[in-house]
Parts: structure tokens; C-alpha cells; sequence
């Protein structure tokens, strides 16, 4: 009862996203953590509409199934493993936050919701080596948030709900700090 409770939620995280368009074939990932070396995400190359378009991998053996994951498999087992809280986690590629972050170091909100979620959200480099992926694994712990630059937005939460309210937020702060001059 559980299981379908949190895959249900899972289903309909992934579906809301996609229509947002910051979520689809090609680009984002979308995981939760459903035992100590396992997690459900989107498959390779699948479509969210498409009725299987998640599977249950297990991170510890790299079987066929983690073959068949999202090319941010190995990203999402590194955040499970290092930080113990994280039971969900998104790789989102959300246009206006992306764009900001082309052009500025650090991202701080100015609107009412912005500044209620978020402080000083660290825009680092791509995770191109171990040093960075160190980098966002601490700044993830601390912040639950972490944009890389030009690329994307990784979110955690222990509730994946509270992950996707907080990916709105973050996108309509984006849309006003790109609208204001400064």
C-alpha cells in the first residue's frame, strides 16, 4: 500500500514536470530512494507518458536494469549514498534558472516565496570531475538545492513533493530576477 502510494506520487511528479516541460526525453531525471541501495527512475531515453517509463535499480550491483536508467543514475546513487536524508532527487532543466545562472555567480531571490525557501543558492561549475561532484554533494547537504551552471538544477528532499514545490518556486524567482535589471 505504501509502495503504491510513493509510486503514485513518483508518477504524478514526473507527469507535472514534463508538462512544465523541465522534465522529458533527452534531458532531466527524476528518483527516489526505495531501500538502502535501491531507487525507482526514469529509464534512458523514455518518454514520461509512456506507461513504464520508470524502473527499480539497484545501485550497489550495477545490473542490466541500471544500464537501462537515466544517464543520472550514478549521479543519483552518489547523492543517496552520501547523504542519508535525501529520498528523492531531481535533475531539472529549467530554462529561465538556467539562463540566470549563465550570467550571475550566486542566485538570491527577491520575491516573497523565493526568499522564504531559499538564502544564497550556489551556482557551480559542470560535474565534469570528482572535485565538483564532492563540491555539490556538500552543498546539497547543507541546502538541499544546487544549480550547475548553464546545465541544470538538482533538488533533494526527503518528501517529493516538497522537491517539486520548491522547483516552482525556484522557477518563478528565475522569471523575476530575469526581469528586473540588475
Amino acid at each position: 500500500m505504501l509502495e503504491k502510494l510513493f509510486l503514485d506520487d513518483y508518477k504524478l511528479t514526473a507527469r507535472v514536470l514534463q508538462e512544465k516541460n523541465i522534465l522529458n526525453i533527452g534531458f532531466g531525471s527524476i528518483s527516489l530512494k526505495t531501500g538502502n541501495d535501491t531507487m525507482l527512475i526514469n529509464k534512458k531515453n523514455s518518454c514520461i507518458l509512456e506507461e513504464n517509463f520508470y524502473l527499480y535499480v539497484n545501485f550497489a550491483n550495477k545490473t542490466l536494469a541500471y544500464k537501462e536508467a537515466n544517464e543520472d543514475a550514478p549521479l543519483h546513487a552518489k547523492i543517496y549514498k552520501n547523504i542519508s536524508f535525501a529520498k528523492t532527487a531531481l535533475n531539472l532543466y529549467m530554462p529561465n534558472t538556467i539562463a540566470y545562472s549563465i550570467i550571475h555567480e550566486k542566485f538570491q531571490p527577491i520575491d516573497t516565496y523565493g526568499k522564504k525557501y531559499f538564502k544564497n543558492i550556489t551556482i557551480i561549475e559542470d560535474l565534469m570531475t570528482e572535485t565538483n561532484i564532492k563540491k555539490l554533494l556538500a552543498i546539497l547537504e547543507k541546502e538541499e538545492i544546487a544549480i550547475i551552471k548553464a546545465k541544470s538544477v538538482i533538488i533533494i528532499s526527503r518528501d517529493i513533493k516538497e522537491a517539486l514545490k520548491k522547483a516552482f518556486i525556484l522557477n518563478n524567482s528565475a522569471r523575476i530576477l530575469l526581469k528586473i535589471p540588475h
